[in-house]
C-alpha cells in the first residue's frame, strides 16, 4: 500500500554570519556584516515527490522583498533527498535586522504524491536571540491546497 498524505516540507533553515574579511561563522559576532539563510526542503517519505517546486517570498520589516532564489523548474526529490533554497542579507539590511527589524520567509512547496498534488506554505520569522528562524504556521496566503 502506498503512504498518502504530505512527503515534502522544510526541514530547516541553517544562518551563516560573515564579516567584513569574508570569514564565515555559526554565530553572529560584533564584526558581523551579513548572512547567508540557507532552507533545506527534505522528502521524508518512503516515495518520490515528483514535479517539486520551492519559493520563498521574503518580508523584511513587514515589506515584501525581492525573490532572491527560486526552484521553479520542476525536479524529482527521492526519499531522504533534500533540495535548498539560499538567500544573503547584505551589510545595510543586515544591520536593520540585528536592530530589530523583522524578518519573516513564507515557503511555499509544490509537488505531486502517490496520491495527490500538495502545495503548502509555511511562515518562518527570524529571532535574533538564538540567531535562528521560528515556525509561524501556515501561511495566510496562499492557502494550503491539496489538488
Amino acid at each position: 500500500m502506498l503512504p498518502t498524505g504530505r512527503i515534502l516540507g522544510v526541514h530547516g533553515i541553517g544562518v551563516k554570519y560573515t564579516d567584513s574579511n569574508g570569514n564565515v561563522t555559526d554565530r553572529a559576532t560584533p564584526t558581523s556584516t551579513g548572512a547567508t539563510f540557507t532552507v533545506e526542503i527534505k522528502n521524508f517519505g518512503s516515495v518520490a515527490g515528483t514535479s517539486f517546486t520551492g519559493i520563498w517570498r521574503p518580508f523584511f520589516g513587514g515589506e515584501e522583498g525581492p525573490v532572491t532564489q527560486q526552484r521553479d523548474t520542476p525536479i524529482t526529490l527521492y526519499p531522504t533527498a533534500s533540495a535548498f533554497l539560499v538567500g544573503y542579507l547584505g551589510q545595510d539590511k543586515y544591520t536593520e535586522l540585528i536592530r530589530g527589524k523583522t524578518l519573516v520567509l513564507e515557503i511555499t512547496v509544490t509537488y505531486s504524491g502517490p496520491s495527490a498534488t500538495y502545495k503548502e506554505c509555511t511562515k518562518h520569522q527570524f529571532d535574533t536571540t538564538t540567531g535562528g528562524f521560528l515556525q509561524l504556521g501556515a501561511c495566510d496566503h496562499p492557502p494550503n491546497l491539496k489538488q
